[in-house]
């Protein structure tokens, strides 16, 4: 994935599901600092609005590596908590991967069925076999369970070793 579309994605993630795009942003700023010895990033919250480009250049270049994807994976079942969220996140990734900017697509409560569902900014609502429209239908449920646990080690190694640092 090339970085210009990476931090496409990463722009839409912020939108669409700011406490995955948070979580992300922690850890490529701790693998930023482990490997080249960078002073603490200022808190998130205080970059939203004119920093924003910063945070999601961040986020999109740590999702350009093998580790930021794995991140990803292994974030997602904690954050996506919605079939729909999921699908939606899924949709992008894959079109930033096959260089395609974010399909215009918002996850939104929907109280009469108290569910989430993906919407594109007309209202239109995705099904949920909608992923063909958009890519070649990746879902995080198709990635094997042991991707998901190596690199819930590789999260839980970086936090060992980050936390190491510090003292």
């Amino acid at each position: 994935m090339q970085d210009e579309n990476a931090i496409k994605f990463a722009q839409w993630l912020a939108r669409d599901q700011p406490e995955l795009f948070i979580a992300l942003y922690r850890r490529a700023n701790v693998v930023s600092k482990a490997a080249n010895g960078l002073k603490d990033f200022t808190d998130l919250l205080s970059s939203i609005g004119s920093g924003i480009a910063t945070a999601a250049s961040s986020v999109g270049t740590y999702l350009t590596s093998s580790q930021g994807l794995q991140t990803l994976t292994a974030l997602s079942s904690a954050y996506l908590t919605s079939k729909a969220a999921n699908q939606a996140v899924g949709i992008n990734l894959q079109r930033a991967q096959q260089g395609l900017p974010p399909a215009p697509i918002q996850t939104t409560y929907n109280p009469t069925t108290m569910q989430y569902e993906a919407v594109l900014p007309n209202g239109q609502r995705l099904p949920s076999g909608v992923n063909t429209a958009f890519s070649s239908g990746f879902s995080f449920a198709s990635i094997p369970v042991w991707a998901y646990v190596a690199a819930g080690g590789l999260v839980l190694g970086l936090l060992f070793f980050s936390s190491r640092s510090r003292r």
